[in-house]
């Protein structure tokens, strides 16, 4: 980890990103300056080690540019992955909030800037600006819906569908589109793929090659090209 200078000239880049995160969501431009200043940047290069599960966390990492896996030890395997993160994400807040070990592991996938606040300057700002409260329970409902939902298709929908609607997810979140097709470099290998959709790398395996055989998707190193998003769609469903 390199922690980065706070000046006004390596910070103002970064206000456009943070001014998405629900931190600075109620907060006038005088006052989203003024926290911005606060926050410490660092930058994470690729494999380096955010935080490690069963640590002391006093700190929510707000991810400023790259990509963040996160993972969790579970009984019959070292590690467990749990989600991709980009652009805008929080980082750690479970711990940070009720000032217990980390949750979860955190590493960076791709060269990673994030901006970090304290439990204490949270709780400071939000006495000053009591809506950052509430957009922070906003924010936390938000991720337990979407893992609700992540868990009603793991009862509902069968391992292709669940892998075709999570392609889909990542095409929307990180995916590029050039030439009328979507390029997503998600990183993740067949067994993270495997654990996101609650299924096996073999069953991950055999559900890329029909879409590839199909003509939905091209697979490429690191990532996937997807040719046909409307087929996907219908496969998800």
């Amino acid at each position: 980890m390199q922690i980065i200078d706070n000046g006004g000239v390596v910070a103002a880049p970064l206000h456009h990103r943070l001014a998405s995160s629900w931190l600075f969501r109620s907060l006038s431009p005088a006052q989203a300056v003024k926290l911005q200043r606060e926050l410490r940047l660092a930058t994470y290069q690729p494999d380096e080690l955010m935080f490690l599960e069963g640590e002391h966390g006093d700190r929510a990492h707000f991810i400023c540019s790259g990509t963040v896996k996160t993972s969790r030890a579970i009984i019959d395997r070292p590690r467990y992955l749990r989600a991709l993160l980009g652009p805008g994400d929080l980082v750690g807040v479970a711990s940070f909030l009720d000032s217990g070990p980390r949750d979860l592991t955190a590493v960076a996938v791709t060269k990673v800037t994030t901006a970090s606040i304290t439990w204490e300057q949270l709780r400071t700002w939000c006495d000053q600006v009591p809506a950052i409260g509430l957009d922070l329970a906003r924010e936390r409902h938000a991720r337990a819906r979407e893992f609700e939902t992540r868990a009603l298709h793991l009862a509902l929908l069968d391992a292709s569908a669940r892998l075709a609607g999570l392609l889909l997810a990542l095409a929307k979140r990180f995916g590029v589109t050039e030439k009328g097709v979507v390029r997503v470099e998600h990183h993740l290998t067949q067994d993270e793929l495997a654990h996101l959709i609650g299924s096996s790398r073999e069953t991950v395996c055999k559900s890329i090659q029909q879409f590839t055989t199909r003509g939905w998707i091209q697979p490429t190193e690191g990532g996937v090209w997807l040719l046909k998003p409307d087929l996907l769609l219908r496969r998800a469903r």
